[in-house]
């Protein structure tokens, strides 16, 4: 007696589980194609444009977070106003091993140009060349050099 109810108990459960798992599975793959989606079709405004030396960016929309990256410890060396005036600030590092600045192009007007250029402290040297970009409006997309 007991153990047909433990194999009757088990039936229904299994059943159960299989119609769970049949409508999580419809419901989950919905909402990845959903994600897919708006991925695909329009930019992610929370991820930031990345500058690298693999991706030499040379605009970047206003309002989006522009994140330097080189693979050892720098300093970047940059300037909104041809160099009249400029900021030298450390760049952080990931746990990865990155190493990032996120410059504050929310606070830059579309048409500004960004001038920067490397000092790299291990190595006690500077990187011997300038980048730039330039900020677009908005409604505008990166384009990688």
């Amino acid at each position: 007696m007991r153990r047909k109810r433990i194999l009757l108990f088990l039936a229904g459960t299994a059943s159960v589980a299989v119609a769970i798992l049949y409508v999580l599975r419809a419901g989950l793959s919905e909402r990845i194609a959903g994600r897919r989606r708006v991925s695909v079709s329009g930019p992610d405004e929370h991820l930031p444009t990345v500058w690298s030396f693999d991706r030499r960016v040379t605009s970047v929309r206003a309002g989006t977070r522009l994140r330097i990256q080189t693979p050892s410890p720098a300093v970047i060396h940059w300037s909104t106003d041809q160099w009249d005036t400029v900021r030298d600030t450390p760049l952080a590092r990931l746990r990865s091993g990155v190493y990032f600045f996120d410059l504050p192009t929310d606070k830059l007007e579309p048409g500004t140009r960004v001038l920067f250029t490397f000092y790299w402290p291990e190595a006690k040297r500077w990187e011997g060349q300038d980048f730039q970009l330039t900020v677009q409006p908005s409604e505008a997309t990166t384009a990688p050099a």
